[in-house]
């Protein structure tokens, strides 16, 4: 029998003490969850390099994730930003979550706008000739919505449609195509322009996870009408769909 042989992993090609292993171990221990650790390792190579900025940037992100509020945390992070040399509209994005963890949600929302003002914090990036919106009544005319990163952050925050069409007229929403069937059934969304296809004309525009910042959004104010979303009427499997709601009525129901 021939002896079985296995190709290298990318950790035992790299130098075992260099700080490209080191961050290859300690991206292995957060996603373990072994989180100590990880800042540990992290924290021996900004040792040896204090300008090394991935592994400042690694760090910062493995305070937040432990997700421990109160002053000490905040000092990690603080520190985490401050021997990588991270700065300006990131640094303030990274205080930005920090603050939205500790519940001060006034100060995160306004740090969160900071990702707007450096290419690359937010996708997809746009560039409108149109006017951005400025939270005042829009009667008669017709706001386009936009998303940005991930699905998650579109489905949390297309909660807030119908505060936005309380205020005017005609509400867009441009939204991933995966999801378009589904947000359509969001209150105070009146059209859902997949991603892809062109808007319709329109007088205004915002970008939907600003919609906190906007509202000066507090623990106390995140909007709970729910469900704010329902089972689309053109989905497979309705049948099952609804025989498992009905099923499942009058217990608790996480999606």
């Amino acid at each position: 029998m021939m002896e079985q042989s296995y190709p290298m992993r990318p950790e035992e090609a790299l130098d075992p003490g260099g700080a490209e292993a080191g961050m290859a171990l300690a991206d292995d221990l957060i996603k373990h969850g072994d989180l100590a650790s990880g800042r540990a390792q992290l924290e021996k190579i900004l040792e040896r390099d204090p300008g090394h900025t991935e592994a400042s940037r690694m760090l910062v992100e493995a305070h937040l994730l432990a997700g421990s509020p109160g002053s000490a945390h905040k000092e990690e992070v603080r520190h985490g930003l401050f021997v990588g040399g991270i700065t300006g509209p990131s640094a303030d994005c990274y205080r930005a979550h920090a603050a939205l963890l500790y519940g001060d949600m006034p100060q995160g929302w306004d740090l969160y706008e900071s990702r707007l003002l450096e290419p690359g914090l937010t996708m997809p990036e746009r560039h409108f000739t149109h006017p951005r919106w400025n939270g005042e009544p829009f009667p008669g005319k017709t706001l386009l919505l936009h998303y940005e990163q991930g699905l998650g952050d579109t489905l949390m925050f297309v909660r807030y449609a119908p505060q936005v069409k309380a205020l005017g007229g005609r509400v867009i929403l441009a939204a991933q195509k995966s999801l378009a069937d589904l947000v359509a059934t969001c209150d105070g969304i009146d059209v859902v322009v997949p991603k892809g296809t062109p808007p319709p004309p329109f007088d205004l525009h915002f970008p939907l996870l600003s919609l906190p910042w906007l509202f000066r959004t507090e623990l106390a104010s995140i909007p709970e009408e729910v469900p704010y979303l329902r089972v689309p009427d053109l989905v497979p499997n309705r049948l099952a769909i609804t025989e498992f709601l009905a099923a499942s009525e009058g217990r608790i129901r996480v999606g």
